[in-house]
């Protein structure tokens, strides 16, 4: 768990961010660009796409164009709190 004070990293806030925009089935119909996520994390928009590269990677999303499918939601869920 982090320290009192200390920022989110930015996998953090990418995975706040997916689990709140998240449907029921864990699916996401993304409309924004990778440049308008990164400005609404509060991260560079390179980070964006390292950090979703790491979680296909890690099979916690899959990507198919503009949906994201999380598929290991306990893991985006750990992410989202470290």
């Amino acid at each position: 768990m982090r320290s009192l004070g200390t920022q989110a990293t930015a996998m953090e806030k990418l995975s706040r961010f997916l689990i709140s925009i998240a449907g029921p089935e864990g699916r996401i119909s993304m409309h924004l660009t990778q440049r308008e996520v990164a400005d609404l994390i509060g991260v560079a928009r390179e980070t964006v796409i390292r950090s979703l590269a790491e979680l296909r990677r890690n099979g916690v999303v899959q990507v198919d164009g503009h949906v994201i499918t999380i598929t290991d939601s306990d893991e985006l869920e750990r992410l989202a709190t470290t």
